[in-house]
């Protein structure tokens, strides 16, 4: 199973990812914080990092150069309750492997984290 970082300020949809993303078998490392999860990030090495656009003391844009930074092959997902093109377009070019809008459909998600372990395996 993977190891997954989990950055997301609404509590509803942290709570509702790591519950399924526990049960199915995954190590979870879980914060709001920007700054914080950067040195989750180093610290641990996840395989995927499931990250939103919008937080509250930093960008996720911004965390999520400063992740590529610490790995360019990081495999990043983007989520977003309030998507704009410019983010999109944004997060791709700084190197998310996909974008989200909230809500999503969770099986789009694990569809997401599976191909991107199964890869990782190969």
């Amino acid at each position: 199973m993977a190891k997954i970082l989990i950055i997301d300020d609404d509590e509803l949809v942290l709570n509702a990812l790591s519950n399924l993303l526990h049960h199915a078998g995954h190590t979870l490392f879980i914060t709001a914080d920007g700054p914080r999860s950067i040195d989750l990030y180093f610290e641990n090495m996840p395989d995927v990092v499931i990250l939103d656009v919008g937080l509250p003391t930093t960008s996720g844009l911004d965390v999520l150069a400063k992740i590529r930074e610490i790995n360019p092959e990081a495999k990043v997902i983007m989520i977003s309750g309030y998507t704009t093109a410019k983010a999109i377009a944004e997060a791709k070019q700084k190197g998310a492997f996909a974008f989200l809008e909230k809500p999503f459909e969770i099986k789009t998600i694990i569809n997401l984290i599976t191909s991107i372990v199964q890869s990782s395996a190969n």
